[in-house]
Formats: structure tokens, C-alpha cells, sequence
């Protein structure tokens, strides 16, 4: 009996699958708040160069006027020289600058004085955070394989909140940003992991649902981090409170189970049958004495391709949960001799396959560029809410909180209507509504405020791109041969982290214009949803296993046409 069998014989959503679910499932709340939190302690307050009092009070004879889009402000960057506009020369602040304080009491942007010359230095520190991320990817699953999925989920949770107190205490922006870096790279040690086990407690037809949740919880923590950002005006308080909540997973060690799968693959039987047992008894199901068959040869653990439904596709299918939250790169097979050297042959024929193909080098550049241009719009537009009119924190939830529905919406447009479809439809949906945000006024020539529309619309961006992201997650490995796949999905992984460290330099672009990233980001969806034309449906569709399966079904269906 292989372990597939066993999880269907404990029931398809059993009390103990459900338990540990979401016991599982909260474990990524502190991932998401490290991800997110520079959206509000990295925020650039309004500011100006300050006045000493012997110079006299802020005002146009002591700093000039700046203006943009017919709205003028003092300016934040450059005073008159000597503080008297009689000399009308200007020059940088001399002594610092001064803060507003009525939104957000502090952040490293004030605490650094990351303005003017160094403001660059907010987003670069997001950047690097998110190269962490990218090192933690590669780092953490081949740790996770070799001491076990429990136990690097917890560590990695319970280092990174020592790490998230240190980021808390830096007495610089470069230990800041360093120590950011460090708890970047964790990320994927605990939200990836925690993907793997949570998945991995149900049988293959009972993965999408798990699935879709997994992705909620992902946006109720970015809610929560919003209400705690409100509360919590202090950057380093802030950090604190996001922080702690870790060390509580410490009764984690008696109630959250080693993955049985990895169990199995070590060959730690005995282990593994008591998680097995114990899912049994709380889930009033009785199982064989003998539930792996010690005498066989072999214990048969199939992964399944991608299907052309997506209840089929397993954990170890799956190359990530969507919006990027975590990369599912675990494939736990046991083999015999021969199958190890069939499994290493189709691995070095994939490399050659990628250079023989135009097919199929025509499907990694495109989805490629899907990953790259969602993985882009989506943490730029999460990131850069406060850059949006209106209230930042409410912004931030709201941005949040519409990945609840995009979510549920997208999962049934794939099924009910394929895959491309859809997939072009919400590029072309995010494409027209940030667009349209690079050309409404947040003023009409009358005065009327047009803040609630352009949020409104921007929101509209933010629902169709996380639909996208959900889609292109996959859509993915059912574009590609069997033999290409895990390869082929890598790159598209690599290239969504190039977009997810590319996004906070949006706010840049924001402070030169408002609109500009809206319009970056729109355009680059709409030339997605283009190029996505040129993929095929998948739906109801058998998969290639090798290349020249796939070019086979392509003149197959030349045919047809013809």
C-alpha cells in the first residue's frame, strides 16, 4: 500500500488533517509580516530641511516652494542659503530635517534620514531582503530533505524572530539592513516548508482546497499587519510585535507532526506509522496492520504530473503556493536502482531538450515574463500602498483583502473555462485598471476629489494580478514536457524573485509621479496577457512527457484545425 493510499483510506478532510492544517497554516503569519512591514516602517514621511531657531520659522523666505501637478510644498530637500531667500541660491539641509509625525511616529526613513540623496537606500533594503528570500529558496529545501521538514520549519521560525528582535535594536541602516537580509533568508524555511506539510496531509484529489486556504491565510496575516501597523506607530515597537509571536511555536515540538512523506523517504517506518496511527484513531478510521507491506520490494511513492485538473496535482507538482508565498520544490520519490538512473538520464536530456525545441523555448520565455511581470505588479502594488491617496493603513487592507475573492474567483474560471483564457482576461483586467490610474486627476478642474476612484481602480489592478498570479502558478507546469518540467518552472520561479526584488523601486518612480508605477505596471500586464495568447489550453488535455511528445501534439492539432 503506497502512502497515497493510506492518506485516502484516513478520509479526504479528516478531523486530524484539518487540526494540523491549520496548526500548520499559522506558522506563516510572521513570514508574511517580515515580507510586508517595510510598507510601513520604510515609508517616507512628508519632511523638510530644518530651521534653526535663530534663522526663524519655517517658511518661503527660509525654504522654497516646490510644485508638482499644480500642488506646491515647501521643499524637502534644499533650503535658501544662510536661510534668507535674499541670496537666492539654494543649498542641501545643513542641519537634518524635520519629520511629520502625525502618521506614522517613526520609521527607518527618519530614524536613517533616507531622503533626498540616500532615499534610494528604503527600497534597496527590500531589495536585499528579497534576495535573501531567493537564497533561502535554494538553501532551506535541500536542508528541509536531509534533517526533516518539522524541525528546520520551526528552527527557522524561532531564528528568525531573534533575528526580526536584532533588526529591531540596529543602530544603523547597514545592520539593518543586513540583519533584514538574514531574516529574508529564512523566509522559505518556514512558509514553503509549512506549505509542504500542510499539503502533504491530504491525498492528491484533495489538494486544491488546502491549497486556495493556504493562500487566505497568507492574506489575513497581511490584515493583521495592518491592524498592528495602526496600533503600533513606532517602527521599532512595530518590528518587535511581529517578532515575537514566534517563540509561541515552541509547543509546536509535542502537537505539530513530522511529515510522513520525508519520514518514509528516510526509511523511518516505525516513526511514520505512528503519525499514521494516531491520524487513524482521531479520525475514527481503522487501517491493515501491516500498512506498508514490509515484505515488498518496495514502497511505491508516485508523484503525479501535472493534471489537466487541478485537484490532481500534488504538493510535489506544484512549484509554489501563488502570490509567491512558497515554493513547493520537494520531491520525495523512493527508487530502485534503476529508476534513479532512468530519473538521472531524463534530467541531463531536459538541458539538451531546451536547445532543440523552439517550442518549447518559446513557452519558458513567455511564462518566464508572466512570472517575472506578476511577481513585479504584485509586491509592488502590496508594498507601495502608501504611496496610493487616502489612508495608508487602510489601503494596505484593503489591498489584502480583495486576494480573499481573486483567489476563490480564479480557481473556478479554471476549471469551468481552461486556463488561457482566463489567465489573458485578468492581464487585460489589471493592464486597463492601472492604466487608467496614470490618467485621473486626483483633482478635477472643479475641485472634486477623485482619491476614492483612483483607489478604487488601483484595488480593481490588485484583485485581477493576484487572480494572475494564482492562475500563472498552474498554468505553468502544464505547459511543459515532463522531462523539462521541474527545470522549466525553476526559471519561471527565478524570474517572478527578479520582479519581486525589481518592486520597491516603484516608489521611486511614485515620487517622481504618482502614476508612474501604475502605468509600469499596467503596461507590462497588458503585454502579458498579449504573449499569453500564444500558450495553449490545458484543460482536459494529456501531457507530454518528452519533447517529442510535445511537438507531436502541436502538429496534432495543426491538423485538426486544418
Amino acid at each position: 500500500m503506497d502512502l497515497d493510499e493510506i492518506l485516502t483510506l484516513l478520509g479526504r478532510y479528516g478531523r486530524y488533517q484539518v487540526l494540523v492544517y491549520f496548526t500548520v497554516c499559522i506558522l506563516v503569519f510572521p513570514s508574511v509580516w517580515h515580507t510586508y512591514v517595510m510598507s510601513f516602517i520604510g515609508v517616507t514621511p512628508v519632511h523638510h530641511c530644518a530651521i534653526p531657531s535663530a534663522a526663524g520659522n519655517l517658511s518661503n523666505s527660509t525654504v522654497p516652494w516646490e510644485c508638482e501637478d499644480k500642488e506646491c510644498s515647501f521643499s524637502e530637500c534644499r533650503v535658501y542659503f544662510n536661510f534668507t531667500s535674499k541670496s537666492g541660491n539654494v543649498t542641501s539641509c545643513p542641519d537634518g530635517w524635520i519629520y511629520d509625525k502625525s502618521i506614522f511616529e517613526s520609521t527607518i526613513v527618519s530614524e536613517y534620514d533616507l531622503v533626498c540623496e540616500k532615499k534610494v537606500l528604503s527600497s534597496t533594503s527590500q531589495s536585499i531582503f528579497s534576495v535573501g528570500v531567493m537564497v533561502g529558496a535554494l538553501v532551506m529545501t535541500n536542508i528541509s530533505d536531509r534533517f526533516g521538514r518539522k524541525y528546520v520549519c520551526l528552527g527557522s521560525a524561532w531564528v528568525q524572530a531573534v533575528l526580526g528582535i536584532i533588526v529591531a535594536f540596529s543602530p544603523n541602516f547597514i545592520v539593518f539592513t543586513v540583519m533584514r537580509f538574514l531574516v529574508g533568508c529564512l523566509q522559505e524555511g518556514i512558509g514553503l516548508v509549512a506549505f509542504v506539510i500542510a499539503i502533504e496531509l491530504f491525498p492528491p484529489s484533495c489538494r486544491t482546497i488546502p491549497g486556495v486556504f493556504f493562500n487566505l491565510f497568507w492574506a489575513s496575516g497581511m490584515m493583521l499587519l495592518g491592524l498592528f501597523a495602526y496600533l503600533i506607530r513606532d517602527w521599532r515597537y512595530l518590528q518587535i510585535c511581529i517578532s515575537l509571536p514566534s517563540f509561541l511555536t515552541i509547543i509546536y515540538i509535542w502537537i505539530m507532526p513530522e511529515s510522513i512523506r520525508w519520514l518514509i523517504a528516510r526509511g523511518r517506518f516505525d516513526e511514520a506509522e505512528k503519525v499514521i496511527n494516531r491520524a487513524a484513531r482521531m479520525n475514527g478510521v481503522t487501517l491493515p496492520d501491516d500498512i506498508f507491506g514490509r515484505s515488498a520490494v518496495k514502497i511505491a511513492m508516485k508523484p503525479l504530473p501535472a493534471s489537466d485538473n487541478a485537484d490532481e496535482m500534488s504538493a510535489s507538482d506544484s512549484p509554489s503556493l501563488s502570490n509567491g508565498h512558497a515554493e513547493v520544490n520537494s520531491r520525495v520519490q523512493l527508487c530502485t536502482d534503476e529508476e534513479n538512473e532512468s530519473a538521472s538520464s531524463q534530467a541531463s536530456s531536459s538541458f539538451l531538450s531546451y536547445l532543440r525545441s523552439k517550442t518549447l523555448l518559446t513557452r519558458i520565455a513567455i511564462m518566464g515574463y508572466l512570472w517575472l511581470v506578476n511577481g513585479l505588479a504584485y509586491y509592488g502594488l502590496s508594498l507601495n500602498t502608501a504611496q496610493l491617496p487616502g489612508d495608508a493603513y487602510w489601503n494596505f487592507i484593503l489591498s489584502a483583502l480583495v486576494e480573499i475573492p481573486a483567489n476563490f474567483i480564479v480557481v473556478i474560471l479554471l476549471q469551468k473555462l481552461g486556463r488561457k483564457y482566463p489567465t489573458v482576461v485578468m492581464h487585460l483586467i489589471a493592464a486597463a485598471a492601472l492604466i487608467s490610474t496614470a490618467f485621473i486627476p486626483r483633482k478635477t478642474a472643479s475641485g472634486a476629489n477623485l482619491e476614492v476612484l483612483i483607489n478604487a481602480i488601483a484595488m480593481t489592478g490588485k484583485f485581477a494580478i493576484s487572480a494572475t498570479y494564482a492562475a500563472v502558478f498552474l498554468y505553468a507546469p502544464e505547459i511543459f514536457p515532463t522531462v523539462a518540467r521541474s527545470g522549466a518552472v525553476g526559471f519561471c520561479s527565478f524570474a517572478s524573485k527578479l520582479g519581486a526584488i525589481a518592486a520597491p523601486f516603484a516608489k521611486e518612480l511614485g515620487e517622481y509621479h504618482y502614476w508612474l508605477p501604475g502605468l509600469l505596471f499596467g503596461s507590462t500586464a497588458l503585454i502579458a496577457g498579449g504573449l499569453t495568447m500564444f500558450l495553449p489550453e490545458t484543460l482536459n488535455t494529456p501531457l507530454p512527457d518528452t519533447t517529442e511528445d510535445l511537438e507531436k501534439s502541436i502538429q496534432k492539432n495543426k491538423l485538426r484545425k486544418a
